[in-house]
Order: C-alpha cells, then structure tokens, then sequence
C-alpha cells in the first residue's frame, strides 16, 4: 500500500480531546500490522529538551508502551536510527537545531530505506511543508 499524506489537524483533535500526542500513538499503531502493534518504537527527532521529555513522559503512559528513543540533533538521528530497525514511526523538527530547516537531508536519507510514518512537527507550517516534500508522509497544522 502506498504512503499518502495525512494532515494531523491539532486543532480539530484538541477539540474532540485527543491531545497531540494521542494523535502521535494513533497514526503510529493505526497503520501497524497486526503482529507489530504491540512493539511500538518511536524515534522523536527535536532539539528542545522540554518538548523531548515532555513526550516522552506521556508517551510512556500509555498502553501499550511506546519505546520513545530521542535525538537531539541530525547525527544523533542518524545514529538512532541506525540502532533501531524496528522503529514503528519517526517523529521529525523541521529545525534541529536552531530556528532553520535543516533536517530535509535526514528525512530523504531515512526515507530511501524506512517505510514506516514519518512526521512533521515544526511549529512552521511551511516548514512541515518541507518535511514533507522531503519525505514524511504526515504533518501537524
């Protein structure tokens, strides 16, 4: 099945009171297959510590658990996810670190071999936008 674009709509979601990190857990187990959806592993790709432990935090509450492994800049991305195949989805910062996209090149690189979800999750709507020409398939508006 080919991947196509899903817009997560953080508004519609918060209203309907799914916060941004139940729609994080739903597109990664929604398009899990069976015999995976109990082994969820996320790689969130961001440069704010706040922001990393703060999903972290509510993403190991959940139940299933979700492995959350963290990286806090391209190269630790790149490691990370050479480290973990069997990643389930890839959470992405359009700038890690700084306030400049720069993590097109880590989306192209991972997307050559990953066929899991990746998504966007800039604060920038044009820089998911990027993301997303780049290669994630999702992104928050």
């Amino acid at each position: 099945m080919p991947l196509s674009l899903q817009v997560l709509d953080v508004h519609q979601h918060v209203e309907a009171g799914l916060s941004f990190l139940d729609q994080i857990y739903f597109y990664s187990n929604c398009y899990l297959k069976e015999e995976n959806f109990m082994k969820l592993k996320i790689l969130i790709v961001e440069d704010s510590e706040t922001l990393q432990d703060g999903w972290k935090e509510s993403l190991l509450r959940v139940t299933p658990p979700i492995e959350v492994i963290q990286a806090f800049s391209i190269k630790e991305a790149e490691r990370a996810f050479i480290d973990n195949p069997d990643l389930s989805a890839i959470v992405v910062d359009a700038c890690v670190p700084g306030s400049c996209p720069n993590t097109m090149e880590l989306v192209k690189k991972i997307r050559k071999s990953f066929l899991g979800h990746m998504i966007a999750v800039s604060s920038s709507d044009s820089s998911n936008d990027i993301l997303v020409k780049a290669g994630c398939n999702h992104k928050t508006i």
